[in-house]
């Protein structure tokens, strides 16, 4: 994820700040002291750090992680979160409108 942050030019604090996520718990993924982040989290920092559908999906299968799966509604909105570079917020916005857990 660190060689994500320096090909997108983004600092560890641009992507706390985007992400929604409490500081100390990024900067524990990035440092690979936090093993184990939810498939949640883990999506939230990957909208955050601006990455492309497929890099999310290799992450998250790389991490033990289902990937994003179209037929599943929570997913769906965040396939199309990402496809249309939305901020964490705004998917957040949609999924709980509908009644479903937010990215956190």
């Amino acid at each position: 994820m660190n060689k994500v942050l320096e090909e997108k030019k983004l600092t560890k604090a641009e992507v706390v700040k985007k992400s929604g996520i409490e500081k100390s718990y990024v900067y524990y993924i990035f440092s690979g002291e936090k093993e184990n982040p939810s498939r949640s989290k883990l999506i939230a920092v990957c909208m955050a750090m601006e990455m492309e559908l497929e890099e999310v999906q290799k992450l998250l299968k790389s991490t033990g992680f289902s990937r994003l799966y179209p037929k599943i509604l929570m997913d769906s909105i965040i396939i199309y979160g990402i496809n249309n570079h939305m901020t964490v917020m705004e998917v957040n916005e949609y999924l709980y409108e509908l009644g479903l857990d937010i990215l956190e």
